[in-house]
């Protein structure tokens, strides 16, 4: 029984130890931002995403290497029309994406809440009812739209994930990218 406790233990650190060296050997890109208003924000994201296109100096587009998956952040200065409580963020989510709702399948939204390292954040999502039927959408388009805002005691983020992928890996660290992978100075 011992033996068997010895040999868990070193397999239990093989395992950890290729764990940490596979989490050290990922690249990281660092993406830095102007903030409109005053300030720099820096985002990082793995080696698989990349910067789209071309944007404002406050804007960032980064694209997955799968293609099938977008997320773009416009950052700006905190006003005091910014929503400062979870009820007026969801009355904001709300009213930005009434315009979208119509050529959607749902028809309505509700707010869904973003976990973040700091502020309040939260999204909606939408599926284009255009390309529910459509296997594969062409280049550039999406079936999937979450629109967004973070708030911050300095900051406002609005974004959006575009994707064709309803779940998955690259979706949830597109969430984990706008949530906790931004510094904002």
């Amino acid at each position: 029984m011992q033996k068997f406790s010895r040999l868990l233990s070193r397999t239990a650190l093989l395992v950890g130890s290729a764990g940490l060296l596979f989490a050290l050997t990922q690249q990281r890109e660092l993406y830095p931002v102007k903030i409109a208003g005053g300030g720099q924000a820096t985002v990082w994201a793995s080696s698989a995403w990349a910067r789209g296109s071309d944007t404002p100096p406050q804007t960032l587009h980064l694209l997955h290497a799968n293609k099938a998956v977008s997320v773009q952040m416009t950052f700006l200065a905190r006003t005091a029309q910014a929503p400062d409580s979870r009820e007026a963020l969801d009355r904001a989510l709300l009213e930005m994406a009434q315009p979208l709702v119509a050529g959607s399948v749902e028809k309505k939204v509700a707010p869904k809440v973003l976990e973040t390292n700091g502020g309040i954040a939260g999204y909606v999502s939408l599926t284009d009812a255009r390309l529910v039927g459509v296997a594969k959408p062409p280049a550039g388009e999406f079936r999937y739209l979450h629109s967004g805002l973070r708030v911050t005691e300095k900051y406002v983020l609005i974004f959006t994930v575009l994707s064709n992928v309803q779940s998955g890996d690259d979706l949830l660290t597109a969430f984990q990218i706008v949530g906790t992978n931004v510094d904002l100075k």
